[in-house]
């Protein structure tokens, strides 16, 4: 195959094509190309992307394998389909990650930037959608300066997505049906928004040991435990996190936990009423310095709309919630 900054793949049915993929995405990797993929299915095992390579297709949002770009994996002793680690600038966009539910905490996305020079990974992932993988849909271990725009993340075996590093944004992205959590951060500067979390089998959001993390116009509904997780510990507070215009609805035990929290700002979300609420609408445990003002809450869950265990220190700003 000739060297190219623009290299196509055309779909060939029932074939293994892990070797022409990898091929491909080596190739562009020597001038910082693109590697296109035509609608269709495309069966393969474990990819590696290389640094300045984007892995692009047509996206798919329905079941019609044929209308949109579909990698399909096919060897259950593989750890993730696609693998980032390292891959400083590489991008993919505009195609469906399928797990078949092989092997065990297979991810469809991976990525692990400590054993890379690179300062900042600048890792772009938009239009994307990763199902059926038995462990994250995508999974950033130590990763600092990652995008995800428009994807779906959803009936994975793990959580829909991890977000463990620096300067992580998630915005516009729906997390559904995902055994797991819907999403689950840790690190700093991480921020979501647009966002919707729902049918998770744990919390919608779970933040933990983390600092600078801003929840912004989200939503989280019908999770098995929280909408909005956040646990610090007694020796590691979680720091600086803002929750804002969110709205949630029928998570199972609360809509918004927070423990060993400092510096929280949980301001103008929506407590929607429904016909099972949880016990209460926030649980507050140990929080230092807080603001909870300005929410909506309704008067119909079982316990109180509000459980504040007053053992908090510092400065505690409660008023101004309706209901």
């Amino acid at each position: 195959m000739s060297r190219t900054p623009f290299l196509f793949l055309d779909v060939i049915p029932g074939q293994d094509r892990t070797a022409q993929l990898q091929s491909a995405i080596d190739s562009a990797a020597d001038c910082g190309g693109t590697v296109a993929l035509a609608p269709g299915e495309f069966l393969c095992g474990k990819l590696t992307l290389r640094s300045g390579v984007t892995l692009c297709g047509t996206p798919l949002w329905t079941d019609d394998a044929q209308s949109g770009t579909v990698l399909t994996l096919c060897d259950p002793c593989a750890d993730c389909l696609l693998d980032l680690s390292g891959a400083a600038g590489a991008a993919v966009c505009g195609m469906t990650l399928r797990g078949n539910r092989l092997g065990k905490a297979v991810h469809g996305i991976f990525a692990d930037s400590t054993s890379t020079d690179a300062e900042r990974m600048g890792l772009r992932f938009e239009d994307v959608k990763c199902t059926e993988f038995s462990g994250d849909g995508i999974h950033l271990a130590a990763v600092r300066d990652a995008e995800v725009r428009h994807c779906l993340f959803c009936s994975n075996g793990g959580c829909g997505i991890v977000l463990h590093g620096q300067e992580l944004t998630l915005t516009d992205t729906v997390c559904h049906a995902n055994r797991k959590s819907g999403a689950d951060v840790s690190g700093a500067s991480v921020n979501l928004s647009s966002a919707r979390f729902y049918e998770n089998g744990e919390n919608g959001i779970a933040v933990q040991k983390a600092d600078g993390v801003c929840i912004v116009s989200c939503g989280a509904e019908k999770n098995g435990v929280y909408g909005i997780f956040l646990q610090g510990e007694k020796e590691r507070l979680c720091r600086g996190v803002n929750v804002e215009g969110c709205s949630f609805r029928q998570n199972g035990a609360a809509h918004l936990f927070a423990d060993c929290v400092c510096a929280l700002c949980a301001c103008h979300n929506l407590f929607s009423p429904a016909e099972e609420n949880p016990p209460y609408a926030l649980v507050l445990c140990r929080l230092r310095d807080a603001a909870v003002r300005c929410n909506l809450l309704t008067k119909s869950y079982a316990l109180a709309p509000i459980e504040n265990a007053d053992n908090h220190r510092g400065q505690i700003a409660l008023s101004q919630n309706i209901g």
